[in-house]
């Protein structure tokens, strides 16, 4: 299951649980004390790098030049 952070509305806890992806954008309460408010999913950069040749950075996609006949 992956991780998703949650911010409460009210007091801006952050928290991170392991959801379900059908349950993702569920929203619950927030377990601080005292705070009504409900804890929401909060965008958060990828955790994974592309790592290797073959990925953009390294050229993929880029054009190899094509090599020049020797002339006679």
């Amino acid at each position: 299951m992956p991780i998703y952070s949650y911010r409460c509305s009210n007091c801006g806890f952050v928290e991170e649980e392991f959801v379900d992806i059908k349950n993702r954008d569920k929203k619950f309460p927030c377990e601080q004390d005292g705070c009504t408010g409900v804890m929401v999913r909060d965008v958060d950069i990828p955790s994974f790098h592309l790592k290797g040749g073959g990925w953009f950075k390294d050229g993929y996609g880029s054009k190899k030049p094509k090599p020049k006949e020797e002339e006679k």
